[in-house]
């Protein structure tokens, strides 16, 4: 009977740790982990299971170390949301493996995929069988690839059907210009964007301060998104 009781009391105080950190530390889809939380996911289910299992470690200090653990991980989070060059150090950071139809054999060196990982991604991931039909192809952090099809292969919609659909500028793919407030420049030197014309046009947006931006970045037609840090008083709940 004592076992029996030892055994419910570890699996409860589990329960509710792992359920209070894994809501602290925040929500992603799992097809956005990296391979670092895919493997931070799995070293915390082994010490809840030696919690649960192991007579030999006591329950405060599986508490212990799955708190410290936790906080590690928000830690390294948190150092990722405030500093650009940190994320890149963390999570890494999306690689041009496809350009004109061509792929980036230089660049897939760099993410160490090989030219079979990426046809069956375009496969399977995306419907594509011919490399050629993809203007540009990113490798991004957690392993996915994500394309723009050229314009000759995306489905129609009513602006193509009007003409009104313009030919996509590939280098200008996935480039983020300003992140919480700091102009990234080695984006802008990729893009060939200086900063009179990214100050011109924050300007007919109406955006003077860059502090009050959270994201600036480049469509693939060449216009400039922005979202300023305005939305603070929406409700993050739905009802």
């Amino acid at each position: 009977m004592a076992e029996i009781l030892d055994i419910a009391i570890r699996t409860s105080v589990a329960y509710i740790t792992l359920l209070f950190l894994t809501r602290f530390l925040g929500r992603r889809e799992i097809a956005q982990l990296t391979f670092f939380d895919f493997i931070s996911g799995i070293t915390m289910g082994s010490v809840a299971a030696s919690t649960l299992i192991d007579k030999m470690t006591s329950i405060t200090a599986g508490v212990v170390a799955l708190a410290v653990w936790s906080a590690w991980i928000f830690a390294s989070n948190q150092l990722s949301i405030a500093s650009v060059p940190a994320r890149k150090m963390l999570e890494g950071e999306p690689v041009v493996v496809i350009h004109d139809g061509k792929i980036l054999e230089h660049n897939l060196g760099k993410t160490h995929y090989s030219v079979h990982d990426v046809l069956t991604q375009l496969r399977s991931k995306n419907g594509v069988f011919d490399p050629s039909e993809v203007e540009v192809g990113v490798l991004e952090p957690n392993g996915e690839l994500s394309i723009l099809k050229k314009a000759a292969f995306q489905p129609l919609t009513p602006q193509s059907v009007a003409g009104q659909t313009s030919a996509p500028v590939s280098r200008y793919v996935g480039s983020e210009l300003i992140v919480n407030g700091k102009i990234l420049e080695d984006n802008l030197k990729q893009t060939g964007i200086n900063r009179e014309w990214l100050t011109q046009q924050l300007a007919m947006q109406g955006v003077d301060d860059i502090s009050e931006i959270i994201l600036a970045s480049i469509t693939p037609d060449g216009r400039l998104y922005v979202d300023k840090k305005a939305d603070g008083g929406l409700s993050s709940h739905i009802e």
